[in-house]
């Protein structure tokens, strides 16, 4: 876990990858193993396999504050602006942190006015 970090912090894409799905698979079951997978796959532009991570990460734990946000922002990398937009307005329903739900309206405003 510690050289996945290592690998994300310096944006060592590939590797990040690689080390990521060695620690999800021997975690599988922990929370932070498997975002990191997740934004490993985004960085390395594999955005369906990313979407599909967070998902299942949301499947079982609706209120994952780090996958909920890093499924917005994969949708965003795609280039789905408009869908993930969709998304935070959604989440800005559920969400019950105030401080959570300031964070998601201001990534909303920074993407309507992109």
């Amino acid at each position: 876990l510690i050289v996945c970090k290592e690998m994300q912090k310096q944006k060592n894409g590939e590797k990040f990858l690689e080390y990521a799905i060695k620690v999800q698979k021997s975690n599988s079951n922990l929370i932070e193993p498997n975002i990191l997978l997740a934004e490993a796959y985004a960085i390395n532009k594999k955005y369906p396999e990313s979407i599909e991570v967070y998902q299942k990460l949301l499947k079982e734990k609706p209120t994952q504050w780090d996958a909920q946000q890093g499924l917005g922002e994969t949708m965003c990398l795609q280039g789905k602006k408009d869908e993930a937009v969709v998304y935070y307005e959604n989440l800005l329903v559920t969400l019950k942190s105030e401080r959570k739900k300031d964070t998601i309206r201001k990534r909303i405003k920074e993407l309507l006015n992109k």
